[in-house]
């Protein structure tokens, strides 16, 4: 994907990505993708303090499930990070997934995935999550992060339902 890379010190940085992908699946009853791609994440901050942030991407995501092998990606979402002091800053986020596993067989037996009458099922998941975390700068060269997320998704299969909360850390030292 070609795309561009801004200098962290700009008035937006990050990087933009815009590409075609064409994914050709080996079975003949699995469909092919061929469509834009893109990865998009870029950020502002304003007055040295408060840091917006924005994030695209849409690609085609492999799946664990056997019957529906992979899927298109999109997601979207946003923060905004605010330093508090020197040493102490508080983020939110939000964002939002769109499943596609439209034309996949999810429906059909294994052995019978290319047999006649099986007809092709679509379906589109989503998922919703916002969060919050706290970032502390130890030195100047070290960063603890503390996260919490929590995510609702939604499907048409009665076991894609979910909703929980996930919590992590992560120390950045920079040598």
């Amino acid at each position: 994907m070609p795309g561009f890379e801004f200098d962290p010190s700009a008035l937006v940085s990050g990087k933009a990505a815009v590409g075609f992908r064409s994914f050709t699946a080996e079975s003949p009853a699995m469909p092919d993708f061929n469509g834009v791609v893109a990865s998009v994440e870029l950020a502002y901050t304003l007055l040295g303090a408060t840091r917006f942030s924005v994030q695209f991407d849409r690609d085609v995501q492999y799946s664990y499930q056997e019957l529906e092998p992979y899927y298109l990606l999109s997601e979207i979402g946003a923060g905004v990070t605010q330093r508090v002091s020197d040493s102490l800053g508080i983020t939110a986020r939000v964002g939002r997934w769109r499943m596609d596993f439209s034309g996949l067989m999810s429906d059909r037996a294994p052995d019978d995935a290319e047999g006649p009458g099986a007809a092709a099922v679509s379906r589109v998941d989503t998922a919703v999550f916002f969060g919050g975390g706290l970032l502390r700068k130890i030195s100047r060269d070290m960063r603890i992060n503390v996260n919490v997320d929590a995510y609702h998704r939604s499907s048409l299969l009665l076991f894609r339902n979910l909703t929980g909360v996930r919590a992590g850390c992560s120390v950045a030292y920079t040598f």
